[in-house]
């Protein structure tokens, strides 16, 4: 089946209201230079948790740091197989979002919603360097990450259909869609998991949006995360 809208995903109040179908954005290049005011220590610090969170669980700890690690709880989901075209976690965000709203996507959809998603990052971190500066730990991410080339270099890697997303691209996007964004690893390749099956959660990207309150009447309610699968190395399948 088909979802009853067939645009691109729209600019960032857009996905906030969900509304995610809307406006095509236009790829513009840009190499302007990592902005210095918007990095903080904090950040940098939680740019660092984020990467040993994720690499550290695959990695091997030491018997000490073993026993002080508080098992997590595996959980149990629907795994949902990504093609790995490049484009795996934008088209794993891509149907997530799309299965909390109801819709089935084509494969021609996923396709476009994942390069919409592809292109909103790029819009964020490479047109205008006041909207760069906005994300502070996405450019962290970049700048610590190994991206050669900096900003100038990432900026240009974005573009291609190819680009592989991941943490920088999670922290933007977590932003865009004001919802939170959990990564997962399989229970067998995370350490501290208190057993062989199901998935344990690493990483949570955009936390603070996990409740929206009603601004007339103040009522809270909770917004559905979208949960990403790691496979510990280079590919992302969805968890629903």
């Amino acid at each position: 089946m088909s979802s009853s809208s067939s645009s691109s995903f729209g600019e960032t109040n857009d996905f906030a209201n969900g509304n995610y179908h809307t406006h095509r954005h236009r790829r513009t290049t840009n190499d302007g230079s990592l902005p210095s005011s918007s990095s903080s220590l904090s950040s940098l610090r939680r740019i660092l948790h984020i990467k040993n969170s994720v690499f550290g669980e695959i990695s091997k700890a030491s018997n000490e740091t073993t026993k002080k690690t508080k098992k997590k709880k595996s959980e149990h989901y629907q795994r949902v197989k990504i093609k790995g075209d490049g484009r795996c976690m934008f088209r794993a965000l891509a149907l997530g979002l799309a299965h909390i709203s109801k819709l089935n996507l084509t494969s021609s959809e996923e396709t476009r919603e994942a390069d919409t998603l592809r292109t909103a990052v790029f819009e964020q971190m490479c047109r205008e360097e006041e909207k760069r500066k906005e994300h502070a730990e996405a450019n962290m991410s970049i700048k610590y990450g190994g991206e050669a080339d900096g900003i100038e270099g990432y900026c240009r890697r974005i573009q291609k259909d190819d680009f592989w997303g991941g943490e920088t691209e999670l922290l933007v996007l977590a932003k865009l869609v004001k919802r939170p964004i959990m990564v997962y690893l399989p229970a067998h390749m995370a350490k501290n998991a208190a057993s062989g099956s199901g998935y344990v959660c690493i990483q949570t990207y955009g936390e603070e949006y996990a409740k929206k309150t009603n601004k007339k009447t103040g009522k809270v309610t909770e917004r559905a995360p979208v949960r990403l699968l790691y496979d510990g190395s280079v590919h992302y399948d969805l968890l629903i």
